[in-house]
This record gives C-alpha cells, structure tokens and sequence, in this order.
C-alpha cells in the first residue's frame, strides 16, 4: 500500500507539500493560529484550550504569547509547564518533541522543514523535514534558531541569537556556531605576525651577540615574548573566536571547547618557526660554516622535532578544511 504524502512528510521522507490534504490541514492551523492570536491575554483558560486543539499532545500547565505560528500544529508535543513567548514559530513538518519545564524566549523558531540540495529536484514542489527533538528543562534564548534534525539535551541553554544546526549536549550552554571554512581569524593572524617578529629578533640576538652573552639575551627575549603571546595575544583570540565562532561550556567536564582550537594557533606559530630554523641551518652549512653556537646546535638537534610540530599544524588545518565541506554539505539547505 503506497503511502500518502502525510505519512511521507511525517517520516521525513520527499513529499508533495501541495497535496490537498496537506493543504487543508495547514489552513486548518492557520485559522486556530489565528484564533488564539487574536483571543486576549487575561482569556487564560480559551487560549489553552485552543493550543490543546492545536497541538499534537501538550501537559495542563502552557501558555503561549502572541503571536505563534505553526505549519500543522498536530506534529507538535509539548510537556508540562510549556512556555512561548511572544512572535515563536515552529514549522512542523515532523515531529516537535519538546519535553517538561522548557521556555521559548521572544522570536525563537525552530524548523524541521528543508529542501533537496540539487536544484532541479528543489524547484519541483517536493521538500523533506528532520524531527527536532528538545529535552526537558530546556530555555532557548531570543530569536535562537533551531535546524532540522537538531536534539537537545535536558537542562541545555541555548544563548539569543544561536543558530543551532548540531546536537547539543545535556546541560551545556549552547553560545553561536557557523561553519568552519577552514579560514584565518584576524587575531590569527596578529598572532602569526607577532611570533614572527619574535623569531627574528631572537634569532638576531642569538647569532650577531658574542657568546655567551647572545644566548642570553634571546633566550630573555623569547621568555618575554612567550608571556606577552599568552598573557594578551592568546585571551584575544579566544573572545574573538567566542565572538565569531562561538563555543559550550559542558559542566559535566568543566571545560571550554572551542571549534578553533588554541592548539592550532600555536602550532601554526611553530609551523612558521621550524621553517626559519631549517632556513638559517641551510644557509649556515651552505656557506661551510662549523656550527659552534650552543644556541644554533640546540635548534639542529630539535629540527625534527620542529618538522613534526609544522607536518601536525598542516594534518589539523587540512582536517578542519574537509570538516568545514562536510558540514556545508549537510546543513547548507537546513536553513529553511
């Protein structure tokens, strides 16, 4: 038996949003949606009534602002104590399970319908939906953006002005998240520009000072260098990554995740560091000169170690890269 266009939409399967029976329903929701915008405030117990009828299941205790929206209605499920405040927008095209004690704060939307990627295939009439599912105890800040396919875990926070498009781990606060391209930030580079001119004049202090008092003084140099870069330059990466890229904090593990890792500023800086070391090496043995200075034999010992540390800085920008493609290419049509 071939199923209708409703139990496809519902599954999450292509369907034909202009099927008449879909059609109907929708204008259904539309007059009920109407019905409890335009019904006053202080009319407590008609307005729960209307979103009972409206909604798929719902708890005793809800209450929405005006004004809501919704596709369907009936593929919402709400627990107890479900609160919405004013401009929400669910489009439900599968299944919204939001589960006990969760508020929506003033303009949040949360989708489950979106489009085929390919063109032809999207300018045919037929889309699909992701159920979006939300743990109990949930607050989901302003003008937040759930996607399709997105769960929450129970006693998450979801900061204004997130657009969600991952899973979100229970009891973590989701900040903002966009898609890595693979990029540079500024402060990255700010970051690379000051170690590299922290490399030149160390290595100056290094080798144009008489030992041992050159040793000396680069190695004072580059301690100097070292604080400044983690004291200042590293903290304002971090807020601008946090203002652009976003991050979550995990109370679970009391930990900062950061979709840019320092790790990868670093050893960028390194990156750059062991090729001016094997420069300096080339040239020095290109000219026939003995390496005496214990400042230069101690970067000839470690070279390796410095290849090492750039080959893992090239391994973790080209992984960051492939995540980014992957990531465009499964929510670059989610946002509906």
């Amino acid at each position: 038996m071939m199923k209708t266009e409703k139990e496809k939409m519902i599954l999450g399967e292509m369907y034909i949003p202009a099927d008449p029976v879909l059609v109907q329903e929708r204008e259904q929701a539309r007059i009920l949606t109407r019905k409890l915008n335009d019904t006053p405030e202080e009319q407590l117990k008609e307005r729960s009534e209307i979103v009972k009828e409206l909604f798929g299941t719902t708890g005793d205790n809800i209450h929405l602002e005006s004004s809501f929206r919704c596709d369907y209605g009936y593929n919402i499920h709400v627990g107890e104590n479900f609160y919405a405040n004013f401009d929400c927008t669910i489009l439900d095209v599968c299944p919204v399970t939001i589960g006990v004690n969760c508020m929506l704060a003033p303009g949040v939307h949360i989708y489950t319908a979106t489009h085929p990627l390919d063109p032809v295939e999207r300018i045919s009439g037929s889309e699909y939906g992701k159920p979006v599912t939300i743990g109990d105890n949930v607050w989901i800040g302003g003008r937040a953006i759930i996607n399709p396919g997105v769960t929450i875990g129970d006693n998450a926070v979801i900061a204004s002005g997130a657009v969600v498009t991952k899973d979100v781990p229970s009891s973590s606060v989701y900040i903002y998240e966009t898609i890595d391209k693979g990029g540079f930030f500024m402060s990255n580079k700010l970051l690379l520009a000051f170690a590299l001119l922290g490399i030149i004049v160390v290595f100056s202090c290094g080798l144009l000072l008489p030992m041992p008092i050159g040793f000396k003084v680069s190695m004072i140099t580059a301690g100097v260098m070292m604080i400044v870069m983690f004291s200042i330059i590293i903290p304002f990466d971090r807020k601008h990554i946090v203002r652009k890229k976003g991050y979550k904090i995990d109370f679970t593990k009391t930990k900062v995740y950061f979709r840019w890792n320092v790790f990868d500023t670093i050893s960028a800086c390194l990156a750059v560091y062991a090729c001016i070391c094997v420069q300096v090496l080339n040239i020095l043995v290109s000219t026939g000169q003995t390496i005496q200075n214990p400042y230069v034999q101690f970067f000839t010992n470690q070279s390796q170690v410095w290849i090492i540390v750039a080959s893992c800085y090239l391994i973790s920008r080209i992984s960051l890269t492939l995540k980014g493609i992957k990531e465009i290419k499964n929510h670059g049509a989610d946002w509906d």
